[in-house]
Order: structure tokens, then C-alpha cells, then sequence
């Protein structure tokens, strides 16, 4: 929950480290997200990409949907997005 920006880009990889090695589906709720820049967004994108295709549903605000959308988020195998909040 919270805030992505430049002030913690730094710690985010680690956080989304474990999704690479979670077996089958993922359900990855950032609803609770409030701000994420383009970079945070990115980064996000990235890390749902190192699941090579298994599906990863992303449940997010309107704002950060469009944020990804516009970043690629198509082109990520196996991601699914859905609107929460």
C-alpha cells in the first residue's frame, strides 16, 4: 500500500522478487497503491514478465491500469487486469 516514486524505486524490486518462483496463478493486489510513477509502474511490469507467461492477475486502481496499460502491460504473457477500488 502507499506510495511508488522516485523516493523508493530502489526497494520495489525486492518486494516483487518472490513472483519469479510462485508457482501457477498470482493474484498481485496493489489496489492499496495511491501513487505509483511511470518508473514504479514499470517496474511492476517487469517483474510480473519474470513469471515466462503463468497467469498473474493485477488488481489495481483505474490509474494505475492506464498507467501500465499505456507501458506495455499487453505485451506481459499471462497478465490479466482487473479494476478494484
Amino acid at each position: 500500500t502507499g506510495v511508488v516514486d522516485r523516493a523508493n524505486h530502489a526497494a520495489l524490486p525486492g518486494l516483487l522478487a518472490g513472483l519469479a518462483a510462485r508457482p501457477g496463478a498470482c493474484d498481485l493486489d496493489a489496489t492499496g497503491l495511491v501513487v505509483a510513477d511511470a518508473i514504479g509502474a514499470g517496474v511492476l511490469l517487469r517483474a510480473v514478465a519474470t513469471r515466462n507467461g503463468r497467469p498473474t492477475t493485477l488488481r489495481a486502481t483505474p490509474a494505475l491500469l492506464r498507467l501500465v496499460t499505456l507501458l506495455g502491460a499487453a505485451d506481459v504473457p499471462g497478465l490479466r487486469l482487473v479494476a478494484g477500488r
